[in-house]
């Protein structure tokens, strides 16, 4: 890669800490299926994204909400990781409140503050 292909790159890059919603495809529901709890998967899904300093420190988020809401967490190119599910009505998934912000949501909505572990 040349230098200026770097600098293309870097120059794509959002700011460290940045959250961003990003749009859902089929394959990236088919590995958070394949992850764990796999009829969450094909509900109403959100998906982001806080930067890190790189690609291999980037956080990935998912939250599906059906009766629950279901959660999965990949870092960089790591694989995705099921994290649990959560009673919306007590609690929400352990997400940065910048991504619930991308999402439209905020802390002030039903289920009150983040939940513990994750």
């Amino acid at each position: 890669m040349t230098s200026s292909a770097n600098d293309d790159e870097d120059a794509k890059r959002l700011p460290a800490g940045s959250a961003t919603s990003l749009v859902i495809d089929k394959e990236t529901r088919d590995l958070l299926a394949r992850a764990g709890h796999p009829e969450a998967a094909s509900g109403t899904l959100y998906y982001g994204l806080v930067a890190g300093d790189s690609d291999d420190t980037d956080r990935f988020f998912a939250v599906a909400m059906l009766d629950r809401q279901y959660f999965w967490t990949k870092q960089g190119r790591d694989g995705w990781r099921y994290q649990g599910d959560f009673d919306g009505r007590v609690c929400h998934p352990p997400v940065p409140p910048e991504l619930y912000a991308q999402w439209g949501m905020s802390f002030s909505t039903p289920g009150g503050p983040s939940c513990a572990g994750g």
